[in-house]
């Protein structure tokens, strides 16, 4: 491994962490319709765009 590969590597290491506690975070949102802006909830239930959308940013 070069050097030039060992001083990228903290900031992949960095970027992975911050990657799985934004996953974490729209897992969050995802599972709790309760979490989800009440504007956006439509009568009798919660808005099925809004965890579509954050399962759709997990996905990707």
């Amino acid at each position: 491994m070069t050097l030039r590969e060992l001083s990228q590597l903290y900031y992949l290491n960095r970027e992975i962490e911050l990657d799985k506690e934004r996953i974490e975070t729209l897992r969050l949102k995802a599972c709790s319709p309760f979490m989800h802006n009440l504007i956006d909830i439509p009568s009798g239930g919660y808005s099925d765009s809004s965890i579509e959308r954050y399962n759709a940013e997990i996905i990707d």
